[in-house]
C-alpha cells in the first residue's frame, strides 16, 4: 500500500494579505449552517420529521392550501447538492428540501389534507409532529420518562444522506436509521463520502503521531464483521443492536461481558471495509470511520478542506479561512468529478476532523494524492501574494 508520510503530502494554499494583527479564536460561529440530515419517522397516530443542521439558526414556518402543504423556512443555512425528495407515510406524502434563496434551505411537507402540527426547536435540531399531537405528546412525556425504550427499536426513521460523491444528495429505500437507537453515545452518520460512528464521552486512542490503542480489534474470515473490545469502563453504553441497512452497514451491535468487563462493538457490513478508529478531545468522542481502500490500479485524490468546526484558522476583516477552505474544496470535487477521477472528501460542511485523523485516513484509503487546502495569512506583510505550495517528496 502507497503511505503518506504522516500530516503533508501536498498543501494548497492561498495567501490572504494583512496588514494588522492575525487573529485566531478555539471557536467561531459558522456564517452559515449546513443541512445535515432529515428523518421521517411513523408512528400510529402521528409521524415526525427531525431536520437536522450543524448549528442553530432561526426559522420562519406557516401552511399553504391546494395542495395542503407545511413550510419551513431556515434562515442562513445552505444545503449541498440539489432539490431532493423523501417519501413519507400515511399523513405526509413527502418531504421537499432545496436552497430557496441564497442563504435560505426551505422544507416542505406536502400532507394528505389539512393536518394538526407543531414545531420544537432545540439547539440545531428541528422537529415537526403532525397528526395527533395529544398522542405525541404522552409518548413524548413516557420516551422522557424512560418507559418506551423498548417500543423504539421498532420505530424506524428514513434518513436523507446528502453525499458530494457525484454533486448532489442521494437516497435509497435501504437508507434507514432507527430513531431512537440503543444508546444516546452512539451517533451513526452516513452523509457524504466519511462515513463513521461517533462514541460519544468515551476515548478509546492516545496521541496522534504516536498513536496508542486502547481497545482490541478483529475482522471475521469473510471480512464482512469488524469488532472492537475495550474495557467497559471507558464507555457508558448499553446492549442492543441497531438495524442500519444503509449501503454500508447492517447491523450495530454493543455487547457486554460482566465476567471480564469488556464492551465490544460489532459492525455488520456489506461489503469489505477497512475502519479508523480515532479519539478525537475536543469533541469529546471515539470516531469509527467506515473505509472502502483505493485498489492498487485505481487513482483516489483526497481532498482536505483545512480547519473546520471550532479550528476556525485564519480571521480577517470577516473573512474565515475554514469557510473559504471548504469552498475551494468542494469546487476542486465537481471539478476532479467532472473529469472522471475518484475522489474523497475529508470533510464536507462546518465539521471538525482532528490533524492526523485527516492523514491517517488518506493513508488507510490508499490514496494516490493528498490534498490539504489552505488560506493563509502574513502579519504585517502586504506586498505578498499569490499561491503558497507546500509538499513532501518522501
Amino acid at each position: 500500500m502507497r503511505q503518506l508520510k504522516k500530516l503533508l503530502a501536498i498543501f494548497i494554499s492561498a495567501v490572504i494579505i494583512t496588514s494588522g494583527s492575525l487573529n485566531t479564536y478555539a471557536a467561531f460561529k459558522p456564517l452559515y449552517a449546513w443541512l445535515q440530515s432529515i428523518v421521517h419517522v411513523s408512528h400510529e397516530e402521528y409521524e415526525t420529521v427531525t431536520i437536522s443542521f450543524n448549528a442553530h439558526r432561526d426559522i420562519n414556518y406557516f401552511t399553504l392550501k391546494s395542495p395542503d402543504r407545511i413550510v419551513i423556512d431556515v434562515k442562513y443555512s445552505l444545503i449541498n447538492g440539489k432539490p431532493q425528495t423523501i417519501s413519507g407515510g400515511k399523513l405526509i406524502e413527502s418531504i421537499r428540501y432545496a436552497q430557496f434563496e441564497k442563504n435560505v434551505v426551505r422544507v416542505v411537507l406536502d400532507t394528505k389534507g389539512a393536518q394538526n402540527y407543531k414545531i420544537k426547536q432545540e439547539d440545531n435540531i428541528i422537529k415537526l409532529y403532525v397528526g395527533d399531537l395529544n398522542h405525541a405528546d404522552k409518548e413524548q412525556n413516557e420516551s422522557n420518562q424512560g418507559n418506551s425504550d423498548q417500543q423504539s427499536g421498532r420505530e424506524q426513521g428514513r434518513e436523507q444522506e446528502q453525499s458530494s460523491r457525484s454533486g448532489t444528495a442521494e437516497r435509497g429505500d435501504s437508507d434507514r436509521i432507527i430513531e431512537n437507537p440503543i444508546s444516546k453515545n452512539l451517533i451513526y452518520n452516513n452523509l457524504g463520502d466519511r462515513v463513521c460512528l461517533s462514541i460519544q464521552g468515551t476515548c478509546l486512542t492516545e496521541g496522534g503521531e504516536n498513536y496508542k490503542k486502547l481497545f482490541s480489534e478483529k475482522y471475521s474470515d469473510d471480512g464482512l464483521t469488524y469488532t472492537l473490545t475495550f474495557d467497559s469502563i471507558l464507555a457508558k453504553l448499553d446492549k442492543g443492536t441497531i438495524e442500519i441497512n444503509d449501503r454500508y452497514l447492517e447491523t450495530i451491535t454493543v455487547n457486554k461481558n460482566l465476567l471480564s468487563l469488556k464492551t465490544s462493538i460489532i459492525l455488520k457490513a456489506k461489503d469489505k471495509f477497512v475502519y479508523h478508529v480515532m479519539a478525537r478531545s475536543q469533541l469529546g468522542d471515539t470516531a469509527i470511520t467506515i473505509l472502502k481502500p483505493a485498489s492498487d490500479n485505481e487513482k483516489l485524490v483526497v481532498i482536505d478542506a483545512g480547519h473546520g468546526g471550532s479550528e476556525p484558522g485564519t480571521i480577517y476583516k470577516g473573512l474565515i479561512e475554514k469557510n473559504v477552505n471548504l469552498d475551494i474544496a468542494l469546487k476542486l470535487n465537481d471539478l476532479l468529478k467532472k473529469n472522471n477521477i475518484k475522489t474523497y472528501m475529508i470533510r464536507e460542511d462546518d465539521s471538525y476532523v482532528s490533524l492526523y485523523e485527516r492523514a491517517y485516513i488518506a493513508n488507510k484509503l490508499n490514496a494516490s494524492l493528498f490534498l490539504s487546502i489552505h488560506n493563509n495569512a502574513l502579519e504585517n506583510n502586504p506586498s505578498f501574494d499569490g499561491t503558497m505550495t507546500l509538499y513532501s517528496i518522501n
